[in-house]
């Protein structure tokens, strides 16, 4: 058994030489790159021909290339799942609605006056595009340094990761009772976020400031708990499928009923009703790529596509589940499309750049409160509240369910060269975890992938200090269930 999980096999030898060529360079890779960026500028440019000012429209076609590539090249060579979901989501979030918006001279939430500060548009839209090349750069530039740090296969995982995953669901069984008591009961988890929010209000627990820690607990940890089981549980029964053969999971017990009680976990608090659209459609975009395992071309080309189309027509539509009003109307387009306050991103990235010109930049405090949710503000009074609130203020709008795309925020905290620096930093990663995805079945990094890949929706959205605590739980119950299973595997005689 030992043998078969240590990766010896020709199989998974085979699928780590993928892991590591150059991608792409064959007839069927050259027609993709051709083609596909050739697709994309042609269904931008008819909207692109009426931006008034020619630079601002050749530098956001710039960025739509660039993005289709980042989605052509992680999955022309094998499915990278993170990089293609980096790049899909900035290509329908931050790409193409940039065009119309830019066209039609109207930002997303309607500050009109925006577009007339027509040099820090373009430096804007410099700062986008300079963005997403230091990523996609780094992706490639991974590939290539056979340094071990970049390329050495990841180790894989020989014993069991059952006891995370028991523990995990145990926990959050336990503390479901507390939970319920103080939102309403089991019928609150399933009306509505704003519901949900008034049923903790009268509860108390999110009356004061100092209250955080304990909203924390009961919203975010049971949550993250079951989809940390679940994951880890599913990782589990493929590891047994590949060590006895195929379809014999299914004859662990405890496996199958594990799992079904952290799916109904998730069920309960991570569903639509009552959670973000990242959250809950995150949760299920995991579970399916960790259940399918796409790792060939055809997987990694469905995936883009769901990505590049489905997001397209699923993402304003997910705003169904904000209130009980919104529930009844039913799903609506929003008339003003592209245009609409779902995708305000490059509004907030010009907001940003107005922000630091005047009051400089903030050299990571937004990113270390983000870092540290965990501590109440009661205990760390000059905690920072998240980014997009500050610029929301000075740029005196009533209201603040803002974005703040992650380079924007970085280029708050730290300006140009450190935000390119930084994103580069993230196109190691990306390209690091696609690698253990593609080329070690079964080790910590394929196991972590799927997570990574759908927490970049929330995070490339932003800000970091809103979506910090939900991303960095479960990451981090991941990465301690994972290395429990390394201490005991290490432990042992």
């Amino acid at each position: 058994m030992d043998k078969l999980l240590t990766g010896t096999s020709a199989t998974v030898r085979r699928s780590r030489k993928n892991a590591l060529r150059l991608s792409g360079i064959d007839l069927y890779g050259a027609i993709w790159y051709i083609a596909g960026p050739i697709v994309i500028v042609a269904y931008c440019l008819p909207t692109a021909l009426k931006i008034s000012d020619a630079a601002h429209a050749v530098l956001i076609l710039l960025y739509v290339t660039v993005c289709a590539v980042g989605v052509i090249d992680g999955f022309v060579s094998g499915a990278r799942i993170v990089q293609i979901t980096y790049f899909g989501f900035s290509l329908v979030w931050s790409g193409i609605p940039v065009v119309y918006q830019l066209a039609s001279d109207t930002p997303a939430w309607r500050d009109y006056s925006l577009y007339s500060y027509r040099g820090v548009v373009t430096q804007a839209l410099l700062i986008h595009l300079l963005s997403a090349c230091a990523v996609l750069l780094a992706i490639r530039l991974a590939r290539l340094w056979r340094r071990p740090i970049f390329v050495a296969p990841v180790r894989r995982l020989r014993r069991p990761i059952m006891p995370a995953s028991v523990l995990y669901v145990g926990i959050a069984i336990a503390i479901t009772p507390v939970v319920l008591s103080v939102s309403g009961g089991i019928s609150a988890m399933f009306t509505s976020r704003d519901t949900l929010k008034d049923e903790l209000r009268n509860s108390g627990v999110i009356a004061a400031d100092s209250s955080q820690a304990m909203l924390g607990f009961l919203k975010i940890l049971p949550g993250s708990l079951a989809l940390s089981a679940a994951i880890l549980v599913i990782a589990h029964m493929q590891m047994k499928d590949r060590a006895r053969g195929r379809r014999a999971w299914w004859k662990s017990e405890g496996a199958i009923l594990t799992l079904g009680l952290s799916l109904g976990l998730c069920v309960l608090y991570l569903n639509p009703l009552t959670n973000t659209r990242f959250v809950s459609a995150g949760a299920v975009i995991c579970l399916l790529l960790a259940a399918i395992r796409p790792r060939g071309r055809k997987g990694g080309l469905i995936l883009g596509a769901f990505i590049v189309l489905g997001f397209q027509a699923l993402y304003p539509l997910a705003n169904m589940f904000r209130s009980s009003e919104s529930l009844r109307a039913g799903p609506q387009f929003d008339p003003r499309g592209f245009s609409g306050p779902d995708y305000d991103g490059f509004q907030q990235i010009v907001n940003t750049l107005l922000y630091t010109q005047d009051y400089g930049h903030t050299y990571g405090a937004h990113l270390l409160s983000g870092v540290l949710f965990f501590v109440p503000r009661s205990i760390w009074t000059g905690k920072m509240y998240p980014a997009s609130l500050d610029i929301a203020e000075a740029r005196g709008y009533d209201f603040t369910n803002l974005s703040e795309p992650l380079h924007a925020e970085l280029y708050l905290e730290f300006g140009l060269v450190p935000m390119l620096a930084l994103m580069a930093i993230v196109g190691v990663i990306i390209s690091r975890i696609d690698i253990g995805w593609l080329g070690s079945p079964g080790s910590a990094l394929a196991i972590i992938a799927p997570y990574v890949a759908v927490a970049q929706y929330g995070l490339l959205r932003g800000p970091f200090g809103s979506l910090a605590p939900v991303y960095l739980s479960t990451m981090i119950l991941l990465v301690l269930g994972l290395a429990l299973t390394q201490r005991s595997r290490t432990g042992r005689s």
